[in-house]
């Protein structure tokens, strides 16, 4: 009972086990000085003891406590002592290497050199209860276990005692096959989270790789688009600048000539109210100048300045590139849509990809089911259908030199034996013929300003704004039209083909 209080005299009060480098605070209270550091260190300028809450300054370590160490350390030395299991036959204190069972006593290594090697006794690793591992019953080493009651028996319980006629095995034996199957299980769950540690390993490491080429891919588009903002702003600033000097320069040259003017009739009206002051009128009529004067007032002004046409259409083209430039900003922020074709709409002649993500024009029927969501000839719309927000999806058309993409409500014309993408006000999209490229919507054909040199292509869709956008995407992305509406219902994306294959790449 007195060392139970000693060791609890001796306990600090923060981590409760024996001090480990006392200290002692101002206020008179012990810790372990690695338990009070990190309170010496307060960035406040105080610190307050854990026992009082006393406050003291910070940055200062307290002294160590001589006396409290050298009992906590008495302390540690004597539990090690109790804890180490000490050599039977050596007179002084000497760790033993091995305990044997039948003698029950414990050697050092000299001592076990010349322990009796003639009988068979089993040797341990030290222990001090030797005593357990007898029968409490036949006072004999326990050498069975009863795989019946599942417990350690000694040769006599097997053989005339309670457990006769049991089944038995050896220690040996029993101690595998509960060991084996436990550590198989631990192994084999060892090695499941050795995997799943690499593969989220092998995740971070990818993730990092992504993080990293976003990052440049990010850093080299804004690159691009700061280069064109300036150079559309360089274009739109200089055209209005070389507006605004051709129309001062042509203002200035009539202004100039029209103040002229002015000056020399103010030279003649003073002139003449000189002359109607004097009051002598032959004076006035003997005065030539008058004559002169009579026919420079019938003098015709100068005619208004031309003033130079500001290039419009040269500031429209830009906004509209700038507006290009805000779109595909956005598409780089934002994840392609999951674009799945539905078998249950794509005509007899088209075959789809079990990825749901390519079609193939064929010429012989797939007997396909006849429902009325299916297409007549050559067409298939998408899975899902959008209603909100921005969206986008592209298509790779190397495969093809006739086809169809775009985007349709639900409506459109599916019966027909000629594909109506694009015939109607219910779909929209871009064309090509072997070599001519169009859009059309309702019937109405707008031709590309130049011909496409990638057959990669991407469709944007803003609902809410109602634009329909079609860009080329190469090298760089290059805007090609935009369609304008108020959308009334969702949209499905759209694809014909009329040889060939394409795919949604996106």
């Amino acid at each position: 009972m007195e060392a139970a209080d000693l060791r609890q005299d001796l306990n600090c009060s923060i981590c409760l086990e024996v001090y480990r480098d006392p200290v002692t605070l101002k206020c008179g209270h012990n810790f372990c000085l690695a338990c009070i550091r990190p309170l010496l260190c307060e960035q406040s300028g105080f610190y307050s003891c854990p026992e009082c809450r006393k406050k003291f300054k910070s940055g200062l370590e307290p002294n160590k406590n001589i006396t409290l160490s050298r009992i906590a350390e008495r302390f540690h030395n004597d539990h090690q002592k109790e804890t180490t299991i000490l050599c039977t036959y050596c007179d002084y204190p000497v760790s033993a290497e091995r305990s044997c069972q039948q003698c029950e006593t414990s050697m050092c290594a000299d001592h076990l050199r010349k322990h009796n090697k003639t009988v068979e006794h089993v040797l341990l690793p030290p222990t001090t209860e030797l005593g357990k591992r007898r029968c409490p019953v036949h006072g004999k080493v326990m050498e069975y276990y009863c795989m019946e009651d599942l417990v350690c028996v000694c040769s006599s319980c097997r053989l005339d005692g309670e457990h006769r006629e049991h089944l038995a095995e050896s220690l040996e034996e029993a101690s595998q096959k509960k060991l084996k199957p436990l550590l198989e299980k631990l192994t084999c769950k060892q090695e499941k989270i050795a995997k799943k540690v690499q593969n989220l390993q092998e995740c971070s490491t990818k993730a990092r790789e992504i993080a990293a080429n976003v990052t440049q891919r990010a850093t080299d588009k804004l690159d691009n688009i700061k280069k064109q903002l300036e150079d559309l702003e360089k274009m739109v600033f200089g055209e209005v600048s070389r507006w605004e000097v051709q129309c001062f320069q042509s203002t200035s040259d009539v202004i100039q000539q029209l103040t002229t003017n002015k000056n020399k009739l103010s030279q003649k009206i003073s002139h003449l109210e000189s002359l109607r002051d004097l009051g002598d009128p032959l004076t006035v009529l003997q005065d030539q100048e008058l004559d002169k004067d009579l026919g420079d007032v019938g003098e015709a002004l100068p005619n208004d300045p031309e003033f130079p046409d500001l290039r419009k259409d040269l500031i429209l083209n830009a906004l509209c590139k700038l507006s290009d430039l805000v779109s595909i900003s956005k598409m780089s922020i934002q994840k392609p849509a999951d674009v799945l074709l539905d078998v249950h709409t794509a005509a007899s002649n088209l075959w789809i990809s079990d990825d749901l993500k390519s079609t193939f024009r064929s010429e012989m029927e797939h007997g396909y089911p006849e429902t009325p969501e299916r297409f007549q000839q050559s067409g298939v719309l998408s899975c899902s259908s959008f209603s909100t927000w921005r969206h986008y999806w592209e298509v790779d058309t190397s495969q093809s030199d006739s086809w169809r993409v775009g985007m349709c409500y639900p409506s459109v014309n599916r019966k027909n034996r000629i594909s109506m993408i694009g015939q109607e006000d219910d779909s929209w999209c871009l064309r090509r013929f072997k070599d001519n490229y169009n859009l059309m919507h309702n019937c109405k054909y707008t031709d590309l300003p130049c011909r496409p040199y990638s057959h990669k292509f991407r469709i944007y869709l803003d609902y809410e704004a109602g634009q329909l956008s079609f860009y080329e995407v190469g090298d760089s992305i290059r805007h090609l039209h935009t369609f304008r509406a108020i959308f009334t219902k969702p949209l499905h994306a759209v694809l014909a083909v009329f040889q060939g294959s394409i795919t949604i790449s996106k």
